[in-house]
């Protein structure tokens, strides 16, 4: 998914949220799940990781979505290391 189609996609959500239109809440819910799924290999992705946020804006300038371990790699063009990593908010 490129950035555009994410803030598309987050614009439509938002917009449902706020509209508070009768029988929305299906759509919102596809469109949450849709968020949470890997935004290259679009896969429902388990991995749960703190990646420091400098590393976070060179894989997605953007800043928005989620990416799996193999297409957060694969956008460095790198393994990822220990140092990679960061640790998770208090």
């Amino acid at each position: 998914m490129t950035d555009a189609e994410f803030e598309e996609l987050n614009a439509e959500l938002l917009s449902l949220i706020r509209s508070k239109r009768r029988g929305a809440a299906l759509r919102i819910n596809d469109l949450i799940r849709r968020r949470a799924r890997c935004r290259d290999c679009d896969r429902e992705d388990p991995e749960f990781y703190m990646i420091r946020n400098d590393v976070w804006q060179k894989a997605v300038p953007g800043g928005g979505g989620v990416l799996c371990l193999a297409c957060l790699t694969k956008r460095l063009g790198r393994p990822l290391a220990d140092e990679d990593f960061g640790d998770p908010p208090e």
